[in-house]
């Protein structure tokens, strides 16, 4: 799982494409949820960084984001 992320995280990384389509996919949804379930830091790490893959320069993604973090 984390190689997996970690892969991920790399192929999101500044590509617009894949940023959009993993985002219509709902990439997000399943990484926040993931986040928020995990016990293992080592892997929730990298799915942290995979989530900052997929939201660094595309506003829609960053957007949707920030209202997940921001509810109570």
């Amino acid at each position: 799982k984390k190689k997996a992320a970690t892969v991920l995280g790399n192929a999101l990384q500044s590509n617009i494409g894949v940023q959009i389509y993993c985002f219509e996919q709902n990439l997000l949804d399943t990484l926040t949820h993931h986040i928020s379930k995990e016990q293992d830091s080592q892997l929730k790490k990298k799915l942290l960084f995979t989530l900052s893959c997929l939201v660094r320069n595309y506003p829609d993604a960053s957007e949707v984001c920030f209202f997940f973090f921001s509810l109570p």
